[in-house]
């Protein structure tokens, strides 16, 4: 045989085992589902699959006739399930899962009465989905670890209401239902969440550093999306970090959702100032780049110089987040919701506030 034929043979050998390498790692990806994730989904008790959890927000909504009584826009008596693909933190179920239960008025709440005991100090938190708790349960979002907390500091009796979806997702919906509700529920203090797509739908709720590493042969081939996926971690500890958003050119672009949003917030101190109720909001941060140029911060600045000037008590829960690793505060690699540590961070810096301006029963 000739040496070209015994290189040619060897050539193929090499050329056969490298596919046959390929193919066993494209097989295993695929099976093991190493390259991408299933969205997340909302199911019944049984496991059936209801809806996509991207669009919780109208689920949880029904209808009209679904929601009956209901004081929020909540369905009253709701009990299904989160599912995430593989989720890593302990407090998901062995099926991936975590319970959304309402109870009879259409909070993400125990049932409590509608009329306040004598001597019971009340809070409601309204907000979005920062506040319902998207991704955790009901015990670990922060207006129950808010409750838990001032138990154990004050004692007595304490109900710390979770109007997350209350009414709609942002502040120019939340004003109608808080002129009518916080002060027919009696509570002594509201407490406002502001997520920074409350000013506009477009800010994202994570930002990467740079842009992704687009998938060669548009992702379907498995192995070259995990090797991309690699590509865009080695890159990304290496990109340089942009400067941050300017708020002001940003909000000056959004005039009209900006101003409805001062509006809003002007329009809920008033309700809240006739009520007797005290108003604190609370600016929560976006999970991303918190330890490499958190590209948000003029954002914060700009609600608490508002609510300042406008004479409206203003929290921003940054600080304690800064220098923190999003991705251990993420509910999931496809859901950029805070977990219950993140909830934990937000009810902390709560009670560190309130330490200073204590919460007290209004006058009645």
């Amino acid at each position: 045989m000739s040496r070209a034929r015994r290189a040619s043979g060897r050539a193929v050998l090499v050329l056969a085992g490298a596919l046959l390498a390929l193919t066993v790692g494209e097989i295993s990806i695929r099976v093991a589902r190493l390259d991408q994730y299933r969205p997340p989904a909302i199911l019944d008790p049984s496991g059936r699959h209801l809806a996509d959890l991207s669009g919780i927000e109208r689920f949880v909504a029904g209808t009209a006739a679904e929601r009956g009584t209901s004081l929020t826009t909540v369905v009253p008596n709701l009990d299904v399930r989160g599912w995430y693909d593989r989720p890593k933190w302990d407090y998901f179920d062995a099926d991936g899962c975590i319970t959304y239960r309402t109870n009879s008025l259409g909070f993400r709440d125990r049932e409590f009465p509608l009329d306040r005991p004598p001597g019971e100090l009340r809070v409601l938190c309204v907000g979005d989905s920062f506040t319902f708790g998207l991704g955790v349960e009901g015990e670990d979002a922060w207006p129950q670890q808010l409750e838990a907390r001032l138990l154990r500091r004050l004692g007595g009796q304490i109900e710390v209401i979770n109007g997350g979806y209350a009414s709609g997702v942002h502040p120019p919906t939340y004003a109608p239902w808080i002129a009518r509700h916080p002060a027919r529920l009696d509570v002594d203090a509201l407490l406002l969440g502001i997520c920074l797509n409350d000013l506009d739908a477009d800010i994202p709720m994570y930002m990467p550093l740079r842009p992704r590493v687009r998938p060669l042969l548009g992702g379907h081939v498995r192995l070259l999306a995990v090797a991309g996926q690699a590509l865009d971690g080695w890159l990304d500890q290496r990109a340089t970090v942009p400067p941050p958003v300017r708020a002001r050119r940003y909000l000056d672009r959004h005039a009209e959702k900006w101003g409805a949003f001062r509006t809003a917030l002007i329009s809920i101190r008033d309700s809240c100032n006739v009520a007797g109720i005290r108003l604190l909001v609370v600016v929560f941060p976006m999970l991303s780049q918190l330890s490499r140029g958190y590209p948000y911060g003029e954002f914060h600045q700009a609600i608490s110089d508002f609510c300042g000037q406008s004479g409206i008590e203003c929290l921003d829960t940054l600080p304690p987040f800064l220098g923190r690793d999003e991705q251990a505060l993420w509910v999931h690699p496809t859901d950029q919701h805070m977990n219950d540590v993140g909830h934990a961070l937000l009810a902390d810096a709560l009670m560190e506030w309130f330490a200073a301006r204590p919460l007290a029963p209004r006058p009645r």
